[in-house]
């Protein structure tokens, strides 16, 4: 995906020599190499006029999910004008100034983690730290472009692992990693509909085959370091043949 200073999507054609681009993936071939490449970020690419503020998550629209103690924001119990805004079907945040602003969430909004994979909303956890940009008026950021959660961790990676428990969700001892990564000890891997599972024969398998006592290889799949687990498994071939 290609986006440009203020995170709206864009075109490599939008791109010109020159540009300054950040990008996020994996880094192989002593450094030479980024693959797979998640995300390329023109910040030479003209800004809209967004606005960016930072906060503090206090309240999210999913049902049962309000401000379970008071909500200080700033030096105020804002608890009750935070569930009133929560009603508006948006992010909730407490800025560094000590201001409560609604984060409208539509289609076009881009919610990201820190490494800019993207997430959804129950990802989020309250009190996590927020850069939203977007048209802010009136302490109501509507439309908000992109969302992005700095306590959120999710990025392409692999590893090999002792399959100690099977199931939807696979309990695994980590035994190698890529160099630097997040994959260490005792993690999870959970069945997505479009994992791809390959057998010793080279065979495709299926997430059944992945049994207790195997050793596995996790290539290119998407992990959550806040839950240490793979959320989005790509592909999975049985190592101990």
């Amino acid at each position: 995906r290609f986006f440009n200073r203020n995170w709206q999507l864009m075109g490599v054609r939008g791109m010109a020599l020159h540009d300054h681009i950040n990008a996020w993936g994996v880094l192989r071939v002593g450094g030479l190499v980024l693959n797979p490449t998640a995300v390329v970020q023109d910040t030479s690419r003209p800004q809209t006029g967004l606005t960016l503020i930072s906060g503090r998550l206090v309240a999210k629209p999913i049902e049962g999910v309000a401000p379970a103690t008071a909500v200080i924001c700033g030096d105020r119990d804002q608890t009750q004008a935070a569930k009133a805004l929560m009603v508006s079907r948006g992010l909730v945040i407490c800025t560094e100034e000590g201001n409560l602003v609604l984060l409208q969430i539509g289609t076009g909004t881009r919610l990201l983690t820190q490494d800019y994979v993207a997430v959804t909303i129950p990802d989020m956890s309250l009190g996590d730290h927020i850069n939203a940009r977007g048209v802010l008026k009136n302490l109501v950021m509507s439309p908000t472009a992109s969302v992005v959660d700095t306590n959120l961790r999710m990025r392409k990676t692999n590893s090999q692992d002792f399959i100690r428990n099977g199931g939807i969700t696979l309990t695994l001892y980590v035994l190698q990693s890529d160099a630097g990564g997040p994959v260490q000890g005792l993690i999870h891997a959970q069945q997505r509909g479009r994992a791809h599972v390959v057998l010793c024969n080279g065979k495709t398998g299926t997430w059944s085959d992945l049994r207790p006592g195997l050793t596995i290889d996790i290539s290119g799949s998407i992990f959550n370091t806040r839950f240490m687990t793979y959320v989005d498994t790509d592909l999975v071939k049985i190592a101990s043949c």
